[in-house]
């Protein structure tokens, strides 16, 4: 059985795929950076598979050859050649997938279709080479954006980021929120993410921050990052003056998480954290034994009709379980069946109280 992380690996490197697919066929690819194309499908041979999956899906559907460009056939060609054969796909005639009727291959055709068309209008949907740009997302709200270095930004509920492209840096600042950064990599001009004390910098990979309001909590999904946290400065008699302490530095690797709390100091793990870094993106909460009062706190995230919990003993009971983060209805209906809680719902908020 695959693992979540698996999984989220997976369907990464699905959308980059696509991504890559819509780049291509968009202007003939005569603007995309192909050196960093032929790289991104000798990484592995499942980005090749991905690719062809795309190509033979936008056949089927479109009934056109989307990397017609005699270069780019042969690069993918020779691509498929140096990995792992048995593990890449054979881009199929297109006459060959119309005509297929298997039910399993529809459901895959129509999903990496999906992945395609979203991928393309996000690349339609951006602007170019900006600066500074800001992009937020309301309560309940998810965003992709696809940014001008060929890295893609996917915001969770309630954030906001500042990306700022410069010559020497890619500098993201995440001031609210949730973010999963999926990173281009560009030896010369590194990528950094600011959020709160710490200074996050990817070394070609996948990761997943979100602030707190006393703390940030990084989550590598793929590759390595570098972690600098800086403390505050403190005050002694009326001056600022620096802590000993004041500066650390850490690097993660794949599956491993971290902690920044507000006095910048590091704590690192290894735990299941990381396989459920992004099931948000599915709009799922799960939850190990939470308290409640963090469950609920967690549900008034994504919605506009809150949770609230009144009482030590509500406050501090303790769930395990999956619910869809946008009903919170099905936690408050959960909750009915513990005789110590009682649930009462009006048109603005669930409110679980002791009995």
């Amino acid at each position: 059985m695959k693992t979540y992380r698996e999984e989220a690996s997976r369907q990464l490197t699905t959308e980059q795929a696509a991504q890559w697919l819509c780049d291509l066929r968009s202007d003939g690819g005569s603007t995309i950076d192909r050196a960093a194309f032929f790289s991104w499908l000798r990484q592995s041979p499942r980005h090749v598979e991905e690719f062809l999956l795309a190509t033979s899906v936008w056949k089927a559907f479109d009934g056109a050859d989307p990397i017609s460009d005699e270069g780019l056939g042969q690069a993918v060609a020779a691509a498929k050649a140096s990995g792992d054969t048995e593990t890449v796909v054979t881009l199929p005639a297109a006459s060959n997938a119309r005509r297929s009727r298997n039910q399993g291959w529809r459901r895959l055709g129509w999903a990496i279709a999906a992945v395609v068309i979203a991928a393309c209008a996000l690349a339609w949907w951006v602007p170019g080479l900006e600066k500074a740009s800001i992009y937020t997302t309301a309560v309940g709200e998810q965003r992709a954006v696809r940014l001008a270095d060929g890295s893609v930004l996917y915001l969770n509920t309630a954030s906001r980021v500042e990306v700022h492209y410069e010559d020497h840096e890619r500098r993201m600042n995440l001031i609210a929120g949730e973010a999963l950064f999926v990173v281009a990599h560009q030896p010369n001009r590194p990528f950094r993410v600011m959020a709160g004390p710490a200074m996050i910098e990817a070394l070609g990979t996948q990761f997943n921050v979100r602030r707190h309001t006393d703390n940030t909590r990084i989550v590598v999904l793929e590759g390595k990052i570098r972690i600098v946290a800086d403390a505050p400065e403190a005050l002694t008699d009326g001056e600022a003056v620096t802590p000993r302490n004041a500066h650390s530095e850490i690097s993660l690797g794949m599956g491993e998480t971290a902690m920044v709390g507000g006095d910048g100091r590091i704590t690192t793990g290894n735990s299941p954290e990381s396989a459920v870094a992004t099931v948000w993106r599915e709009r799922r909460l799960v939850f190990r034994g939470e308290r409640l009062e963090d469950i609920a706190a967690e549900f008034n995230r994504y919605n506009l009709r809150k949770m609230e919990v009144v009482g030590k003993s509500a406050r501090n009971k303790r769930l395990a379980g999956t619910f869809n983060a946008d009903d919170p209805a099905s936690l408050a209906l959960f909750l009915r069946k513990y005789d110590e809680l009682s649930v009462e719902a009006t048109a603005e908020a669930f409110i679980v109280r002791d009995r």
